[in-house]
């Protein structure tokens, strides 16, 4: 049979063709495939394949009541460690058969009208990882029940939200351990943005640290960012020429620190200087940085906010999960050790 190029395609085309009904059609085409027997399978693909039918998202969902579509808001595209994230969350999310729609929110704009498109795209489920929710658009979601998770951020302070998070606040008191028990003692810290909740339990962890062994440190406050890193690292160095050790609070800053101090300085890393970061995106084991870092247990994180996200849904459930995992501090050349063996 040729396929009229002017004609739309409709499961009822492709049941008359297979000698099957129409539901045996929609049935092959669902998650629920495997009731129907391999030869029936066979007929109906055959026929939509001879057709050029492919079956519409759109109306499967409106017969389903549900979209299947999670929604993410991501606002810094250039931010390594959310990328990777985001590539993750695509292909776990479609192996238990959903897909992702992505809201770009940049600081400037108005986040919640934003994400109203995603109530208007009736998604089954969001994950946060920046923003910060109003009352009313938190109302607007319980509403419609739709699950919200915090990704890479604590649980917001007013509301009940499940968070799926690193132990930032470990995190950054292992890094204060590794720096004090290496005799580093004049140490800086270049922070993230200041009103983050993964900057504040990483530096939470680092001071309590410092606190009990009597050091202080010196803080420049930055923003999650390479260029914020080089930019940091320059008022550091000129205006503190003793310090002996920079924790960053990403490697983004990390990296940013390390390009400053090796083009526009002759201090040594880590002879002169250590460095340290937080999270291990992929560049920070790039031989020209071997950046000693945090790492974060990115696959853990993901798996756990697909894993709590479809189970809100498909089971109907109100349960809250606030997860935190636990990362692994990783030694490479940016910082300096005292006893090697």
């Amino acid at each position: 049979m040729m396929k009229d190029p002017g004609k739309r395609i409709s499961s009822k085309d492709v049941a008359k063709l297979a000698g099957v009904s129409q539901s045996t059609v929609s049935r092959v085409f669902s998650e629920n495939s495997n009731l129907i027997s391999k030869e029936t399978r066979n007929k109906v693909t055959k026929a939509a394949n001879e057709l050029g039918y492919r079956p519409s998202l759109i109306a499967r969902s409106l017969k389903e009541k549900s979209t299947k579509i999670i929604g993410i808001e991501i606002n810094d595209f250039k931010n390594s460690y959310y990328m990777k994230a985001l590539g993750m969350f695509a292909e776990t999310f479609q192996e238990r058969g959903y897909n992702l729609m992505i809201f770009n929110v940049e600081e400037s704009e108005n986040m919640e009208n934003k994400l109203k498109k995603a109530l208007e795209y009736q998604v089954a489920g969001l994950i946060i990882t920046n923003a910060i929710l109003s009352d009313e658009y938190l109302e607007w979601c319980t509403r419609y029940q739709i699950p919200i998770f915090m990704f890479n951020r604590i649980n917001h302070e007013e509301h009940k939200l499940s968070s799926i998070v690193c132990d930032n606040y470990l995190g950054g008191k292992k890094i204060a351990e590794l720096l004090y028990e290496n005799g580093l003692k004049k140490i800086a810290y270049i922070s993230g943005n200041e009103n983050s909740s993964t900057n504040k339990g990483r530096e939470a962890g680092f001071s309590d640290f410092l606190k009990i062994k009597n050091m202080s440190y010196t803080k420049i406050q930055g923003e999650f960012s390479y260029e914020s890193g080089f930019q940091s690292a320059e008022k550091l160095i000129n205006s503190h020429k003793n310090i002996d050790s920079i924790f960053c609070a990403s490697d983004s800053i990390a990296l940013g620190v390390i390009d400053y101090i090796k083009n526009k300085t002759s201090i040594r890393i880590p002879e002169d200087i250590s460095v340290v970061g937080f999270d291990d995106i992929d560049e920070a084991g790039n031989i020209n940085y071997n950046l000693t870092t945090y790492k974060q247990p990115i696959r853990e994180l993901v798996d756990y906010t697909v894993k709590e996200m479809v189970d809100r849904i498909e089971k109907k459930t109100e349960k809250m999960v606030n997860i935190k995992l636990e990362g692994e501090l990783l030694i490479r050349n940016s910082c300096k050790i005292l006893n090697k063996n």
